[in-house]
């Protein structure tokens, strides 16, 4: 009986642990989190999500992978134009922040994946060394 009662101790408390361990990866939104994207991937969204207006914010420039999406801005459902292309977006949020986009899990408003955006300076081709 005493064997049976240590057996059951024991169980419990490794139960115990795991589910202490689960909580706090899922409250750190855990690696498990990120989308992993492909530099094609990435393109698509870019590209999918050109005609998109831009939000600006500074509480959205320290955003990192992991973070929860800061409050000051407004996410929008992924757009079917960029799902088609890049199907694992499917369920997920974006901001689109006038240097890259933040793609947002939905069920924990984490930030899954951050896409850089090309910077744009209008300043035209740049010539080569030695040409006018």
């Amino acid at each position: 009986m005493a064997q049976q009662l240590r057996l059951c101790l024991i169980a419990f408390s490794f139960l115990s642990s795991a589910t202490i361990a689960f909580a706090q990866s899922s409250e750190l939104g855990g690696a498990h989190e990120r989308l992993n994207l492909s530099q094609q991937q990435k393109q698509a969204i870019d590209q999918g999500l050109a005609n998109e207006p831009a939000q600006s914010s500074a509480d959205a420039q320290e955003a990192q992978v992991g973070s929860k999406v800061p409050r000051s801005v407004t996410t929008h459902p992924m757009p079917s134009s960029v799902t088609q292309q890049v199907p694992e977006t499917k369920n997920y949020f974006f901001v689109k922040l006038p240097d890259r986009v933040l793609v947002i899990s939905p069920d924990d408003q984490m930030i899954a994946e951050i896409i850089p955006l090309p910077a744009t300076t209008g300043a035209g081709t740049p010539t080569r060394p030695g040409t006018r």
